[in-house]
């Protein structure tokens, strides 16, 4: 375990024992146990992209000292592998449904020939490498560029997953192709860092590889503000690769994924202890009083989440999917040269590969872009509910989030400052801010189906206009793309995407609503409990009042010397 890791399990566990001596407190639900659980089992995942023939595996080779990756692989058999380190050296195979089926090292070809039968696969191998860069993971991915359905869900999912990407690129191409950019571009989206190479470097002379680096560096540099090297590599690139894994910081990971939620978990704990107290100070019709404001607004509450999903199609689906469609058309039409060569070279596959590029890449930031929106309104609504309705909250001291939720004035500087700094990872940030920080969950499972649905209609429909003629002219097949495929393409996705649209918003509402009312909930158990203390033990509440102080002070202590130091 890293030393980051050890400090914040550490400081749960203190956490954990000091609350203990609050007998009428409900540690459960603040989920430090949990919390435990996901950083001590926390694997951050580098994977290694680029197109197919890339060179992927055979740096990951050079990486491991052995060719056990195949580098002989096509799209059907490619498959995104963990590299794991371990005693035992076998492969585990995930079906889309979870279930694992074993491989042992040496039936590596039997699962290459099954890849489309498994969303991903860990290989464990007795190398000390992979021992010492743990818990940083290695991911061999399959070419992004591939139509095929499981390859673009595995592709969303790793950059959803992944904190760290080492981007590969032939040297051959003498610049950043356009299917390059768009997965830097993807990257981008979800705020992910990475590192470039320029793989294959023995096939230049050395004064055309400089000429081809410096172009790619100057091109990485206009198009994206990247600042790193670019690396050139051969056949021996495990050294290159080392020597960039060198380079990261686990431990400053770790603290970028779990920093912030540590401390806004923190800040809903001592919230909810001085209600405590503040309920233990108060009369007992106050606190009557208060109890009945809280339970009523948690009735609104789920009232306007009712109202909010009821309203979700009206009001969030008919605007944002005409945004994404005209988004997606306009992409399309800007790389209509693009697609149009791609044909005329490669013919079907060449084509789709680059129209699911051009689609998945534009689907992803159009979506994210609209469930942005989506939540700050949401966030919005719910704040102006509680604002107009429970009166207690601020003499109450809910968690800052909800405080600065209800202040609408505020929000506009709060959620933009949330809204452009946001992660996949599912712990950087907690309470409700942090449902934003975690659009991955809802990207994925819309824009997932809608290119599976695309990646289906092509075949057909490009052997239809097209046929199996040898000699066809680019105009031609520009006009059939904007007559014919394009507007196939904008059906599919118009037919497609209000359910899968409609189905993530009313989750991202519900979970929203549910941050909502979990942190109303607590100070409501703690109003509840107090007032029950205030009933039987009337002699004891000043020695109540004067433990909750004190354990207050602990762990105030402990939140300074482990987070904010």
């Amino acid at each position: 375990m890293l030393p980051t890791q050890a400090k914040y399990v550490e400081f749960l566990q203190s956490l954990k024992s000091e609350l203990q001596a609050l007998h009428t407190l409900d540690i459960e639900s603040f989920g430090i146990d949990n919390a435990i659980a996901n950083i001590t089992s926390t694997e951050l995942l580098i994977p290694v992209i680029g197109g197919f023939s890339a060179g992927k595996s055979s740096l990951l080779n050079s990486f491991l000292q052995e060719d056990i990756l195949s580098v002989a692989v096509t799209p059907e058999t490619a498959l995104a592998t963990e590299l794991h380190y371990s005693t035992q050296e076998y492969a585990e195979a995930i079906t889309p449904s979870g279930q694992s089926v074993r491989f042992e090292k040496s039936q590596m070809e039997q699962l290459k020939n099954r890849a489309s039968e498994f969303s991903y696969a860990k290989l464990y191998l007795n190398k000390q490498c992979l021992k010492d860069i743990e818990p940083l993971v290695l991911v061999d991915m399959p070419g992004f560029e591939s139509p095929l359905a499981s390859h673009n869900k595995a592709i969303f999912e790793y950059i959803r997953r992944g904190v760290y990407f080492v981007i590969l690129q032939s040297v051959e191409h003498g610049n950043i192709t356009a299917s390059v950019r768009r997965e830097i571009d993807n990257l981008l989206t979800f705020e992910r860092k990475f590192s470039f190479f320029l793989s294959k470097s023995n096939l230049k002379p050395q004064s055309e590889l400089e000429d081809v680096k410096s172009f790619v560096q100057e091109q990485l540099s206009d198009y994206f503000d990247y600042e790193g090297q670019v690396e050139c590599i051969g056949k021996d690139g495990g050294t290159n690769l080392a020597k960039i894994i060198s380079t990261l910081n686990p431990n400053a990971i770790i603290e970028d994924l779990y920093l912030t939620g540590l401390k806004d978990r923190f800040s809903q704990i001592k919230q909810t202890i001085n209600t405590h107290i503040t309920a233990l100070s108060q009369d007992k019709e106050q606190n009557a009083k208060d109890i009945q404001d809280l339970k009523d607004g948690l009735q609104k509450l789920e009232q306007q989440r009712d109202s909010l999903i009821a309203q979700a199609q009206e009001r969030y689906s008919d605007t944002n999917i005409s945004k994404i469609i005209n988004g997606v058309n306009n992409a399309l039409n800007r790389g209509l040269n693009e697609i149009a060569q791609s044909y005329m070279s490669g013919g079907d596959s060449a084509l789709d590969s680059t129209i699911n590029s051009i689609v998945k890449t534009t689907l992803a930031q159009e979506v994210k872009t609209s469930m942005e929106h989506i939540g700050e309104d949401v966030i919005h609504a719910f704040g102006k509910q509680l604002a107009d309705t429970i009166s207690t909250i601020q003499r109450l001291s809910l968690s800052d989030a909800i405080c600065n939720v209800i202040d609408v004035k505020k929000l506009g500087s709060t959620a933009t400052s949330l809204f452009t700094n946001t992660t996949e990872s599912m712990a950087k940030y907690g309470g409700i801010v942090g449902i934003i920080g975690r659009l991955g969950v809802f990207i994925s499972p819309i824009v997932t189906p809608l290119l599976t649905a695309i990646v289906s209609l092509l075949p057909t429909l490009v052997q239809l206009l097209f046929g199996d003629t040898e000699q066809k002219k680019l105009e031609s097949v520009k006009n059939a793309l904007l007559t014919q495929v394009f507007p196939q393409i904008l059906a599919e996705l118009r037919a497609k995407l209000p359910p899968e649209l409609q189905e993530q918003t009313t989750k991202l509402i519900e979970s929203i609503s549910q941050e909502f009312a979990e942190q109303i909930a607590q100070k409501l158990q703690a109003m509840e409990a107090a007032q029950s203390e205030l009933e039987s033990k009337k002699q004891e509440i000043e020695q109540m009042i004067a433990t909750y102080k004190k354990v207050l002070d602990s762990i105030t202590t402990l939140a300074n010397t482990a987070l904010y130091t």
